[in-house]
Order: structure tokens, then sequence, then C-alpha cells
């Protein structure tokens, strides 16, 4: 079972879309747009969602670079079943490069966060801002970059220098819709400008996934003046539930289960 989006099995479940502005439709995918995508809370699938969003991305064609912005807790090189960035060049025993993208499948590769490096020691926000930036330069080498945003107000801001769009990953469980909120409107007056786009993650079908955007569009409309696209929800899946705790065992899941989502992305991106 694959997940929906706003123009297929939320209009059969009677949802409306939020409307987009002119402009917002007109935006091209331009080379090298950026995906943000962020929550409110842990354990929501953030990360498991940024790999697959990269994976289908990677599948249309697309040259990908998988962005771990994390500090020093980063978890995609595992999940992924890569190994940490080497000290040194196994053939020429030159330093290795810490921020080079590390590929995990042909047009996609994955860059490890700034400050997970053999013996490195935590930075403080200024520096990681500052790291983030440098290693942003990277960006422009590939078709689509997906960033898993680090946890917290920090991370999302981080993320928010060099991004695109963000997408907002809740479950339908009350305290993720409240952190979710917060997450938006931290965003809004950061820089009302950033498009976000809700993903509904282990929902049970198009009518879970039009209730909580229902809840969450309404909260956004009446106190921060702004509407909540919905990019599409994501079914709870066995295979991808089996398959994640194993190192890697996530490249075995077909990314076709966000393919609604990343099509409703793409177009609208």
């Amino acid at each position: 079972m694959t997940g929906g989006t706003v123009g297929s099995n939320l209009r059969a479940a009677g949802a409306r879309p939020v409307e987009r502005s002119r402009e917002d439709r007109a935006r091209p995918v331009r080379h090298g747009v950026v995906y943000a995508v962020a929550s409110g809370k842990g354990g929501v699938g953030k990360s498991v969602l940024s790999i697959l969003t990269a994976r289908e991305l990677q599948r249309r064609g697309k040259r990908v670079l998988l962005v771990d912005d994390s500090s020093l807790d980063g978890n995609l090189h595992l999940l992924l079943g890569a190994g940490p960035v080497p000290p040194s060049d196994e053939v020429t025993g030159e330093e290795a490069d810490p921020d080079a993208p590390i590929e995990i499948l042909e047009n996609l590769s994955l860059l490890p966060p700034g400050s997970d490096r053999p013996g490195s020691t935590p930075l403080d926000a200024r520096r990681r801002v500052r790291d983030y930036m440098d290693r942003s330069t990277r960006f422009d080498r590939f078709d689509r970059v997906v960033i898993d945003a680090g946890q917290g107000i920090e991370g999302v801001l981080r993320a928010a220098i060099r991004c695109d769009r963000f997408l907002l990953i809740v479950v339908p469980e009350p305290v993720s819709l409240s952190d979710g909120y917060a997450l938006i409107k931290v965003l809004t007056l950061h820089d009302r400008g950033i498009p976000v786009d809700l993903v509904v993650n282990r929902c049970a079908g198009p009518e879970g996934a039009a209730h909580v955007h229902s809840l969450l569009d309404l909260a956004c409309r009446r106190f921060l003046g702004r509407g909540l696209p919905l990019c599409g929800w994501v079914p709870e899946d066995p295979d991808l539930r089996r398959a994640a705790p194993t190192p890697g065992g996530i490249l075995s899941v077909d990314p076709a289960l966000v393919g609604p989502l990343v099509s409703e992305l793409e177009a609208t991106g």
C-alpha cells in the first residue's frame, strides 16, 4: 500500500487542498533545489522519510545529496549502513576530507554531520551555523538536496539558511501536532516566505490525514495568518518497520512508498 496526495486520495475523503498563491504555483523546480525535512518532536520517522524521499528522487533520475544536519548524534550513516568518515585515505595515506559526500548508491550521496568527525568536539551554535554554511557550498553540485534537519529550533533555523521548502513530518498524536505547530510558528516568525508542507506519517488512510491536516491548517490560519498545504501521507509499513533497525536495511525498502508524496512535492516545488 502506498500513501496519497492532496490531488488523489484526499479528494476522495472530501478534503480540500490549501490554495497556493499564483507565485507559489508558478515557482519552477530549479537545479539544486533544497528540501528540508523537519519535525517538532523525535520518533515520528523524520530520518527514515528523508532517506526514502532522497531515494525516490534518485530513482527518478536526479542526482541527490542527502544531508545529515544533526550535531554529533546524526544517524543517517547507520540507517544506510555506511561507515564513519575515515581519518585518512587508505590508498594515499593523506588525511581524508571529513566533509566529502559519501556515495551510497549511484547518484545518491550522503553528507554526514559537520561536527561528527574523528576526535571532534561539540561546536557552539554560532560555529555550527558557520560550519553548515561552508558545507552548503556543495549543494549546487546536485539536482536535489534533502536535508534531515537537526532537532529543535536551532536545527530548523539552521536548515532555513539554505532551503527552498520545508516538509513538516507529524504523526496522528496530540504531542506531535502541538510540537509541529510550534515549529511552524518559529519558521513563520523567522521568515514567512519559506514554504512549509505537511506530511502525515504512520497514517491509517486519507480520512485520518485529512483530519490531522484540518486541525493544523485551522490553527495556522487563525493564529499565524498562513495556510498549511498537505503534501501527502505515508501509511504504517510492516516491511519498513522490519528493515529500519538493520544497518543498510532501509535500502531494501521500495521508495515508491513515498512516490505520491514526491510527485506532489516536485509538481508544486
